[in-house]
């Protein structure tokens, strides 16, 4: 079973995909802050992070170049989710290490299709998930 990071400011979205993953079968950790994030990776390396590039204490960015550039963490699959999607963010995103990037709101069909696609390029992850997905859609509101 695979184990996401999520590094969520925001409660309300953290809860959402919270629950999007775990009926999905994975395991998940929750974070809200940058250094949080960091500290998590270090003493529990997930398998994929999945982040709000918009944290209040860091610019998520930052984090990405940090991660990409460490030995330890550079192959970690980083999956960048956003409301204030734009073309310039999403190529800054992938610029500095994302592999992928998702605007809000979204269907959790293609979170989970994309969050599989990143684990299936890590060396040893051929099959992520315990259990096939429950279908239940999580609406967001700002």
């Amino acid at each position: 079973m695979a184990t996401v990071l999520v590094a969520e400011n925001e409660p309300q979205i953290a809860f959402g995909l919270n629950l999007i993953y775990t009926r999905a079968g994975y395991r998940t950790h929750l974070v809200t802050t940058g250094p949080e994030t960091l500290e998590c990776i270090r003493s529990a390396p997930p398998d994929v992070l999945v982040m709000n590039p918009h944290l209040p204490d860091v610019d998520g960015l930052d984090i990405c170049r940090h991660l990409k550039a460490g030995p330890e963490t550079a192959d970690l699959p980083i999956l960048l989710i956003s409301a204030r999607y734009t073309h310039a963010e999403a190529a800054a995103a992938r610029a500095s290490g994302a592999d992928d990037y998702i605007a809000k709101p979204f269907k959790n069909a293609e979170l989970l299709d994309r969050t599989e696609t990143l684990l299936r390029r890590r060396p040893g992850h051929a099959s992520s998930r315990s259990e096939p997905p429950i279908g239940v859609e999580v609406q967001w509101r700002p």
